[in-house]
């Protein structure tokens, strides 16, 4: 999770953590601050929830969790007691008619995997944004994604592709704290929106494709070390990129 609730009015959230590489700009992330008395009443209830003990499985699914906020309508999802893959997402990609784009850390989770497959088989244009460190490792969906005709970008610049977020169509608006896994599914307190508003949607979607057209084609096909040539400042922005242990010159993948 990551949300802050200010004087039971407003709601922070989004896909950053509290750290000096999201919050500096560094990694991309998005997040939301919205001025809501209902809203922060629904994070507030979660929040309780956990700072009386109350930790993943052992939640109750969310009540009441949608509203209208000035002609935009929101979904709040928690997870796990949501399932908000299973329950939520999955049903909107099925329904999706033109697009899906999705900015994410990671894709591991193949029930999601698989959804994407057969509704890109009707039309429907997929494009995929993954974080460089994740896109080889052991559970990755990437390689699946693309032999199954899905165009995925690995991106190549330092810091975190970290967002968390799906574009449906010119409808929905899907973002927060947990990434496309099993374990943001089944087993860790995340919370996501979905949005339906068309400003928004067109902003998410302006966004996208400027990140989309930063990465080259070729990164369409293969993928790259976080921490090389490569990936464009990572051999001198004194980050352990890749987690090795190695920073910078001290990396093989740099010299």
């Amino acid at each position: 999770n990551k949300f802050f609730i200010f004087d039971d009015r407003s709601v922070w959230l989004g896909s950053a953590n509290i750290s000096e590489t999201d919050l500096s700009g560094f990694s991309t992330n998005n997040v939301l601050l919205i001025k809501s008395d209902e809203l922060a009443k629904i994070y507030k209830n979660e929040f309780e929830k956990m700072y009386n003990g109350n930790f993943h499985t052992h939640k109750t699914m969310t009540q009441n969790n949608s509203l209208n906020l000035n002609g935009t309508n929101f979904k709040v999802l928690f997870s796990p007691q949501d399932k908000i893959i299973t329950n939520q997402i999955i049903p909107l990609i099925r329904n999706a008619k033109k697009s899906i784009l999705i900015e994410t850390f990671i894709i591991t989770y193949k029930p999601f995997a698989d959804e994407l497959i057969k509704i890109k088989k009707s039309g429907v244009d997929i494009r995929i944004i993954v974080d460089a460190t994740s896109a080889s490792t052991q559970y990755s969906m990437v390689k699946y994604l693309r032999d199954n005709k899905i165009k995925v970008k690995v991106e190549n610049y330092a810091g975190k592709m970290h967002m968390k977020t799906i574009i449906i169509d010119d409808d929905y608006f899907i973002t927060g704290s947990m990434n496309l896994t099993k374990s943001g599914e089944k087993y860790n307190d995340e919370n996501m929106l979905i949005i339906k508003n068309n400003k928004i949607n067109t902003a998410a979607r302006i966004f996208f494709d400027y990140l989309w057209s930063k990465i080259p084609d070729k990164y369409l096909y293969r993928n790259i070390s976080a921490e090389s040539k490569e990936s464009i400042g990572s051999c001198t922005d004194r980050i352990d990129n890749d987690y090795n242990g190695k920073t910078d010159a001290e990396d093989e993948k740099c010299k």
